[in-house]
């Protein structure tokens, strides 16, 4: 496991990347773009945080690498 900072309950981008970068900065060597969809109760993509469930992050190295990065970041309280 790799440490992070704290992550909002409702993350922006960049307050994503920058709770989760050190991870492929120190270890892959690589930055990273973050893009935040928001999801409704029945799966539909949202515009506004008021109807969204559900945040999804979609993680994408700027440099190619061999292998998986990490199919999951684990939030513990």
């Amino acid at each position: 496991m790799y440490p992070s900072t704290k992550i909002p309950g409702k993350a922006t981008e960049t307050q994503f990347k920058d709770a989760v970068k050190g991870y492929y900065e120190n270890v892959l060597k690589t930055d990273i773009f973050v893009k935040r969809t928001m999801k409704s109760a029945t799966g539909d993509i949202v515009t506004t945080e008021s109807e969204a469930t559900k945040l999804e992050y979609e993680i994408t190295l700027k440099k190619l690498i061999s292998g998986t990065s990490t199919n999951s970041i684990k939030f513990m309280p």
